[in-house]
C-alpha cells in the first residue's frame, strides 16, 4: 500500500497517519508515502499510483484504475466534471466524498469505524484537533497565531517543515495516536526552532507589506520578492481583525502562490465562495479559502492573478 497525502498540511498528515493505522491493522504493511501539492488543477500523474495499492486523502480525486481507495472533504476535488461522474460510479466505502465535512481526517475516521470497523480509541483527541484545525475552530485570531497547544506547534511545523522524510517520520509517530509524545521528539523540536522563527520574521513582514483596501475589509500583501516560503494564514486577521479577506503571493522552490482567505471571525461578513473564485484561475479550496497554483518563477502571472482576485472580492 502507497499512501498519497496531502502534503505540509496537519489534516493531511493526520489522515496518512489514520489510513495507515487503519489498513495495517486490517491488511497489512504500508510501503510508502508521497505528500502532494496543489498545482494546476488537472489530472493526476498516473506514474504516482505505482503501489499495489494505492490510497488519496484529503487530496483530490484521480481516475486511475490503480487507485483503490480516496477521501477527500474539499469543494475542488474533482478537476472535471468528468472526474466527477468517474467518482460517482465508484463511490462507496473505499471511495468517500462530503465537501460539508470540517476535516478529511475526521470524514475518514468515521467512514472507516463505521464501513470497516476500525477502532478508533486512542484517536480522539488526533481527530478533535484535525478537526479543529481545518475548519479553523480557534477561539480568537491570537490563539491561532501565538499557538498555545502542542497541536498547534506541530500544525505550524508541518506547514513549514521542507524536509520530506521528517514528515514521513511524523506520520509514523502519529499512528500511535499520541500527539504530545509526537511534539516532544527532539526531532522534531530542533526542526521546529528555525520555522519558528520565520512565524515571528512572516508576522513582521505581512505588517510591513501589507495594504488594506475596500475600506479595510481586505488585506493584501505581495511577498513574492521576500525569503518567506510560508506563512500562518491567521496572520492577517490577528494584525488586522476587521478584515474579512486577506490575499497574499508567495514565491518558492515548488510553485507561485496566490493564497486566498476569509476570516473565521467574520463569516457573517462573508459574500463569497473562495473556492469558486480560485478555481477561475486554476485554483480551488473551500468556501473559507482557498489558493491559486502557478508554476516556479510565474511571479508576474502570480501578481496578474492576485489583481484580479483583489478586484473580485473588493
Amino acid at each position: 500500500m502507497k499512501v498519497l497525502y496531502h502534503g505540509n498540511c496537519f489534516d493531511g498528515c493526520v489522515s496518512a497517519a489514520l489510513f495507515s493505522a487503519f489498513y495495517e491493522q486490517k491488511f497489512g504493511p504500508v510501503s510508502g508515502y508521497h505528500g502532494l501539492t496543489h498545482g494546476p488543477n488537472g489530472p493526476l500523474s498516473e506514474g504516482l499510483f505505482d503501489g499495489e495499492e494505492n490510497a488519496i486523502v484529503d487530496f483530490r480525486y484521480a481516475e486511475s484504475p490503480n487507485l483503490t481507495w480516496w477521501f477527500d472533504h474539499h469543494r475542488s476535488a474533482f478537476h472535471s466534471q468528468e472526474a466527477r461522474e468517474h467518482f460517482r460510479g465508484r463511490e462507496g466505502s473505499q471511495f468517500v466524498f462530503d465537501d460539508e465535512a470540517p476535516s478529511c481526517a475526521g470524514l475518514m475516521a468515521r467512514s472507516l469505524a463505521t464501513e470497516h470497523g476500525f477502532d478508533l480509541s486512542g484517536f480522539e483527541d488526533l481527530i478533535q484537533w484535525a478537526e479543529r484545525i481545518d475548519s479553523a475552530s480557534f477561539a480568537d485570531a491570537e490563539e491561532a497565531v501565538t499557538l498555545p497547544h502542542p497541536a498547534l506547534k506541530l500544525m505550524l511545523f508541518l506547514e513549514g517543515n521542507t524536509e520530506p522524510d521528517l514528515e514521513v517520520e511524523v506520520i509514523h509517530r502519529l499512528t500511535s495516536g499520541d500527539l504530545n509524545s509526537v511534539w516532544e521528539s527532539s526531532a522534531i523540536q530542533e526542526a521546529f526552532q528555525p520555522i519558528w522563527h520565520l512565524h515571528q520574521e512572516s508576522i513582521r513582514l505581512i505588517r510591513e507589506k501589507a495594504q488594506l483596501l475596500g475600506d479595510g475589509r481586505l488585506v493584501a500583501f505581495d511577498l513574492a520578492d521576500t525569503e518567506l516560503h510560508q506563512y500562518n494564514k491567521f496572520i492577517p486577521y490577528y494584525l488586522y481583525p476587521d478584515a474579512v479577506y486577506a490575499v497574499g503571493l508567495l514565491s518558492n522552490s515548488k510553485r507561485v502562490k496566490v493564497g486566498v482567505g476569509s476570516s473565521p471571525w467574520r463569516q457573517s461578513e462573508r459574500t463569497h465562495a473562495i473556492s469558486d473564485l480560485c478555481e477561475r484561475f486554476g485554483g480551488g479550496g473551500h468556501p473559507a479559502v482557498g489558493a491559486v497554483s502557478l508554476p516556479v518563477g510565474a511571479v508576474q502571472e502570480g501578481r496578474e492573478v492576485m489583481a484580479k482576485v483583489i478586484e473580485s472580492l473588493s
